[in-house]
């Protein structure tokens, strides 16, 4: 922590003495809540962490992002919530930002962030390169290489994933996503295609992404198809909303996504919005590390939300995972100072197929955003 402050302190002095543009952006989130895992054991803790970004202008056509994460600790537990323990620091974000105006292009070069259209490959972090373009014939145009393992240099056994995002608004919001692995260790290869289309008919508005996954493994070849399809209502104060994910395969081990962060809305089922399930570097026994379906995944969510007034908001969810279980939730937000600070009160029940136990959690979630 002490270098971190001799850090912060050297960039101030830095902008003072060169005159040198910074603006910081960030989250603070604490969270607490109680629950049970797939074994039936009860659990509950606190945990809390801190996002702090750092953008800086060194000149018109350079700039430096830097976003670090302080915490994420469980309170009491040995990863540093505990007495006299130091909180980890770690960064998420270190890169630069090269403006080529000649081109009307953008090079990103370190750690950065990204996320697929509905985080179903990626929604995360990564170290690699990113070339952007602002208008390849009539598309926002990303070019990237990630570079997810880095094996035994002497053996060129490392994970590379490369990308390729075109997404555009005129005429219609659409776009195509692709990404290609080499994973050189297992001899594997997969591409996945994710092309999308928003349409709007106010008050409904439906958002439709394909799936195409393309595998290799040891020369046997595998082709599979999804699709993730979110239809909105909007009816002022209310909002009404479904999401179906449906994904079928012949063999679930040729599946490959680099780091999804796919939120249907469900929060033992699924990924929520104000808990996830991930707690510090452990995670609650619940699951999405089972397989759902031999031969498929479908999973379809409706959720409601209505807004009381400038500060309370109600919402929920109910869903359904096929052949896996059933799950209800809701909860009230309450903003208590407006786009600064925000409380989280949230509750869901769900029902494994399997299990003759129900599965429950309650929480409490308080950001502060800046």
């Amino acid at each position: 922590m002490r270098k971190l402050i001799l850090i912060l302190l050297t960039l101030a002095a830095f902008n003072v003495l060169l005159g040198v543009d910074f603006s910081f952006d960030g989250e603070n989130r604490t969270r607490a809540a109680i629950y049970n895992d797939d074994k039936d054991s009860r659990g509950n803790h606190v945990d809390n962490k801190l996002l702090l970004g750092m953008n800086s202008d060194l000149t018109d056509e350079l700039k430096l992002r830097v976003n670090l994460q302080f915490g994420d600790v469980v309170w009491g537990g040995n990863n540093g919530g505990g007495i006299a323990a130091g909180v980890p620091v770690r960064a998420y974000e270190l890169y630069i930002d090269y403006r080529i105006e000649a081109i009307k292009s953008n090079l990103k070069i370190g750690q950065q962030y990204w996320a697929d259209h509905r985080s179903l490959m990626i929604d995360d972090s990564f170290s690699g390169i990113m070339f952007s373009h602002d208008d390849l014939l009539g598309f926002n145009t990303d070019l990237g290489w990630i570079l997810q393992y880095e094996g035994d240099r002497y053996k060129g056994n490392d994970v590379n994933t490369f990308l390729l995002s075109m997404q555009t608004e005129k005429p219609l919001p659409l776009g195509l996503q692709a990404f290609f692995t080499l994973d050189n260790d297992a001899d594997q290869n997969y591409l996945t295609l994710l092309p999308y289309l928003n349409l709007d008919f106010a008050p409904l508005s439906i958002d439709l992404t394909g799936i195409v996954d393309l595998t290799s493994v040891d020369d046997d070849d595998d082709i599979d198809f999804g699709a993730a399809v979110k239809g909105t209502v909007t009816l002022e104060p209310v909002e009404f909303a479904v999401d179906v994910l449906y994904y079928a395969n012949e063999d679930q081990e040729l599946n490959y996504s680099i780091s999804p962060y796919y939120m249907n809305g469900l929060y033992i089922f699924g990924i929520g919005e104000h808990f996830d399930g991930y707690i510090g570097n452990d995670a609650i026994d619940w699951y999405w590390g089972q397989t759902m379906n031999k031969d498929m995944y479908l999973g379809s969510v409706a959720s409601i939300k209505a807004k009381l007034n400038d500060k309370f908001s109600l919402f929920g969810a109910a869903g359904l995972i096929l052949d896996t279980g059933s799950e209800v939730n809701g909860g009230l937000e309450i903003s208590l100072i407006p786009e600064s600070l925000d409380l989280a009160l949230y509750g869901a029940y769900g029902a494994h197929k399997d299990y003759d136990y129900k599965n429950y959690l309650f929480g409490t979630t308080l950001k502060a955003s800046f």
